[in-house]
């Protein structure tokens, strides 16, 4: 079957045009697609942020306007409670309560990030901890437990 993928994303920086995808500039709240014009949406943990944002029902709304009836929505977010969201003080893992209200079923996929050396995963770690904050005795190692919650939901 033909399908065109569209990446929807609000950050001109994060725009890749080298992925050969159709690229869209949106933000969750507000996407930029017709109504019932796509069979299917993914989203990652980076998509919502129901902690941080104040409406986070807007995009599971946009979500719903979007998606033909009978088409699929999958979020993958932070499963917690992993060797990942141990490396920062804040909160990571997505309240699955959340989800489950909203009618989405819940998996849990484990994975790791792998690294080739330390170098590359302090390269990484950098970033993420100027955005959280790194408990005192937390220590990087090249491969790191990382629990993802995937909720899925037949509109």
């Amino acid at each position: 079957e033909d399908r065109t993928v569209i990446a929807c994303e609000p950050s001109s920086g994060m725009i890749d045009r080298s992925v050969p995808v159709r690229w869209v500039r949106g933000a969750a709240q507000h996407l930029p697609l017709a109504d019932d014009c796509v069979g299917a949406a993914y989203a990652t943990w980076a998509y919502f942020f129901p902690q941080w944002i104040d409406n986070v029902d807007l995009g599971v709304d946009e979500l719903y306007r979007v998606i033909r009836p009978g088409g699929r929505i999958l979020i993958a977010d932070n499963a917690g409670d992993d060797a990942f969201c141990s490396l920062s003080e804040r909160e990571l893992k997505s309240d699955a309560s959340w989800w489950e209200k909203r009618g989405f079923s819940r998996s849990v996929v484990r994975s790791s990030y792998r690294f080739d050396n330390m170098a590359e995963a302090e390269k990484l770690f950098e970033f993420y901890w100027s955005h959280n904050v790194r408990p005192k005795d937390s220590e990087l190692s090249l491969e790191i437990e990382f629990d993802v919650a995937v909720y899925e939901k037949v509109v």
